[in-house]
């Protein structure tokens, strides 16, 4: 049976990046969490409660100078949830999101 990494069709790249998560609930503020991983199509990050498979959440990450051009810079993507892992952190949850589409915001 093949594992997640044998479905896995672009590299990860082992980042920690500032992240501000909304679900559907726009009325509610964002969560602040950060990355574990990245790679061009999908995100892994940590999140509190239990976000179902197939739901759509939207990201804001904050990439370093190194990545925005000498500059901090916003990144909004919108993904998919495409996994959920249970943490050894109590109320935390492993996500694994399918980016679907991004576009770069305001300078930080």
């Amino acid at each position: 049976m093949p594992t997640a990494a044998d479905k896995r069709r672009n590299r990860r790249y082992p980042l920690s990046l500032k992240i501000r998560a909304r679900t559907k609930a726009r009325s509610a503020p964002p969560i602040e969490t950060t990355s574990a991983n990245i790679s061009v199509k999908g995100i892994y990050f940590r999140f509190p409660g239990k976000p179902s498979v197939g739901s759509q959440v939207v990201l804001e990450l904050l990439l370093p100078p190194e990545l925005g051009a000498g500059k901090s810079t916003w990144l909004r993507c919108k993904c998919k949830i495409v996994r959920v892992d249970r943490l050894e952190d109590k109320g935390m949850v492993g996500v694994a999101a399918c980016i679907e589409s991004y576009r770069f915001l305001r300078t930080a």
